[in-house]
């Protein structure tokens, strides 16, 4: 008997230590995906501070591509997220939109990743659609900041 009431008892932690768990990730990912929100309405709203906040200081940006003519691989590196904020900031009479049409996401402790195909759009024109390959950390106050992104891009 008593080993019955030890099985159960250890059974039942088990689970409700599982279910903690899953309720953990599961509000990880909500605020993983909040982060990447967050930098796609901030560049809707030409808003470099909004954005900014999504960022890592050291962050990066990585864009491959297909030369044209050879079509070999290639990949570009965004020197600085200065350089991309100054993009942002410029003015342009309409607004950048990047329509995410999905999300997944992986979360081991404080690494996250993020695989979102989109489309981006100047106002109502569509410019290309892609993928983007977010990784992003936890940072030392528990936010989600985004360290690197890569993305494709097809006409």
């Amino acid at each position: 008997m008593i080993k019955y009431i030890f099985f159960f008892g250890a059974f039942a932690i088990a689970s409700w230590g599982f279910a903690q768990t899953k309720i953990s990730q599961e509000q990880d990912s909500k605020d993983v995906q909040a982060t990447i929100e967050q930098l796609f309405k901030g560049m809707y709203q030409a808003d470099t501070s909004m954005i900014r906040a999504t960022f890592h200081p050291t962050a990066r940006m990585q864009t491959v591509y297909a030369h044209k003519g050879t079509q070999k691989p290639a990949l570009h590196t965004e020197n600085t997220i200065d350089g991309f904020l100054k993009s942002i900031a410029m003015p342009h009479s309409e607004p950048y939109n990047e329509e995410i049409q999905s999300y997944d996401i992986k979360i081991d402790e404080h690494l996250a990743t993020a695989w979102t195909p989109y489309k981006f759009y100047i106002g109502k024109t569509l410019l290309h659609s892609g993928v983007n390959a977010f990784h992003l950390i936890r940072n030392e106050a528990g936010k989600w900041q985004i360290t690197q992104v890569t993305d494709t891009r097809r006409k």
